[in-house]
């Protein structure tokens, strides 16, 4: 259970729907109504290399001074949460007032950074103060998705986050080198560098993809060799084996034309109508008893014979 102050902070409206704060998100001056966790926040297409500055109102039941956290998560994908971002801001005051700056930015897309806080009215309507914070940041490469989350809590923990869709598209060239990898194939060790999302080349220009987590080389389908031409002419298996067969077609044709000059005129439609004979089953002859006994016999005076031949004295003492 919760005891004493259970309230967590909010951008826009409290646990009950009240609105307590007025344009709590402004991202390149384009300002928005936080609602209670998912917000829809027009697409704003940003360029790698250029200034961007994203303001917050954060209202807490005990002051300002109250909240100690604050988290600006950017590159999020449908159905991801704060965790899975890699390019993370991190604002948190201590106990005693003092103000630090972290970033989570592994793949170091982010750059330029500057975080600054104040107090501000919540509302035009309304003197309650807000912490206002502001971001200072730049792109240094293109993010893989677009929605942005906050996350903020106060001195007892009490949190609460939020969510920005369609949010934040990064677009321009990337300002970081190029990744490196190594690829294995046919037991061969290749030093790649990346040159898309999924892509690599190696260093014999050889084009990599990334499949499933690991590089696999592309294939490469296997080239006809273009040798010279021999006096045998060309085989079948040259680059160039099918205009050098067309070459001969046509060369056929000019001497079938001075051969048969109208040779090439007949139609040879009644090709269809050739008619055909249908023959009986065929019958083997070795089937027949009587031809069966004929073999049998014929063996035996052949044994006999190979048998004088052999050894004819043998054969004289037998009879």
């Amino acid at each position: 259970g919760c005891s004493g102050d259970c309230e967590e902070p909010t951008l826009g409206v409290d646990s009950k729907g009240k609105r307590l704060v007025d344009n709590g998100f402004t991202y390149n001056g384009k300002s928005i109504d936080v609602e209670r966790y998912f917000t829809p926040y027009p697409l704003v297409t940003v360029t790698t290399g250029e200034k961007n500055i994203a303001e917050f109102k954060i209202y807490d039941n005990l002051g300002p001074d109250n909240i100690s956290h604050f988290e600006l998560a950017f590159g999020l994908a449908k159905g991801e949460i704060m965790s899975n971002s890699n390019a993370v801001i991190n604002w948190d005051k201590s106990w005693d007032g003092v103000a630090t700056l972290s970033v989570d930015d592994p793949e170091h897309v982010l750059g330029d950074i500057e975080v600054s806080t104040s107090e501000g009215d919540c509302s035009e309507e309304s003197a309650q103060q807000c912490l206002l914070v502001k971001v200072v940041h730049t792109f240094r490469a293109p993010l893989d998705f677009n929605i942005l989350g906050t996350n903020v809590w106060d001195t007892k923990r009490n949190a609460w986050q939020n969510y920005y869709n369609h949010g934040i598209e990064v677009v321009g060239p990337s300002m970081n080198p190029a990744k490196e990898y190594d690829g294995i194939s046919k037991g061969q060790i290749y030093h790649l560098t990346e040159t898309g999302k999924n892509t690599a080349v190696d260093e014999f220009g050889n084009s990599w993809s990334l499949v499933i987590d690991q590089w696999s080389m592309d294939y490469i389908p296997n080239k006809k060799i273009i040798d010279e031409i021999s006096m045998a002419g060309i085989a079948r298996e040259h680059a160039y084996f099918n205009m050098y067969k067309y070459g001969q077609y046509l060369l056929a044709e000019h001497e079938l034309k001075q051969i048969c000059p109208g040779c090439l005129d007949e139609s040879y439609g009644e090709i269809d109508n050739i008619f055909a004979y249908d023959f009986k089953d065929r019958v083997n002859k070795l089937d027949k008893p009587e031809v069966k006994y004929r073999m049998v016999m014929n063996s035996e005076i052949a044994q006999k014979t190979m048998d004088y031949i052999l050894d004819p004295i043998l054969h004289l003492k037998n009879q």
